[in-house]
């Protein structure tokens, strides 16, 4: 199992809930803080970044690092050659998650997706991509029945027209039907 995950895309709310189903992999949440580092490759020094990922992992038998925005910071040959050096040796205890927002167009361009094209034993890609518009009510219906309820096609429908295809917006609003209905 690759240690390195990289999500990319432009389903925002779906990249998030993946993130949270890595994060729920601690079963122990009085260590889970402990070895979880949440870091912006545009603000985080390269020191940062080797301190959360060669880090030793507390009462636990791995670490969680989250690092979002990797092409701001490393938007160069050498920068980009430097990095995938670096997470090429992450250590086996650390989980090193990367994502950001790629438009689908450009995402078999992206520099990480050609590198792991080649290091596929060492990273797990994965595209997260808005639904067309046609295929946003059977989002809804499955959404709905994600987060234990039943949504009529009707009623999908009409919310589809009031929220197009953002799939944050209608997970939320769909949390709230839910709500109300329960």
């Amino acid at each position: 199992m690759p240690n390195l995950y990289f999500l990319f895309g432009n389903d925002e709310f779906a990249i998030t809930r993946r993130l949270k189903e890595f994060e729920a992999d601690f079963t122990d949440p009085t260590s889970a803080g402990m070895n979880t580092a949440r870091l912006d490759a545009r603000s985080s020094s390269e020191n940062d970044l080797n301190n959360a990922v060669n880090a030793l992992p507390f009462l636990a038998k791995r670490r969680l690092v989250l690092l979002e925005n990797i092409s701001s910071k490393y938007n160069n040959p050498s920068a980009r050659k430097k990095f995938l050096e670096f997470i090429g040796k992450t250590p086996e205890t650390t989980r090193l998650v990367m994502y950001e927002s790629v438009d689908p167009k450009e995402a078999e361009k992206h520099w990480l997706m050609k590198w792991a094209a080649k290091n596929s034993s060492l990273i797990q890609t994965r595209a997260f991509m808005l639904p067309r518009l046609k295929d946003m009510t059977g989002w809804i219906v499955n959404e709905t029945k994600n987060q234990g309820g039943k949504i009529e096609p009707r009623a999908a429908e009409m919310l589809k027209d009031m929220v197009g295809v953002d799939t944050r917006q209608a997970g939320m609003e769909i949390a709230k039907l839910l709500a109300y209905a329960n």
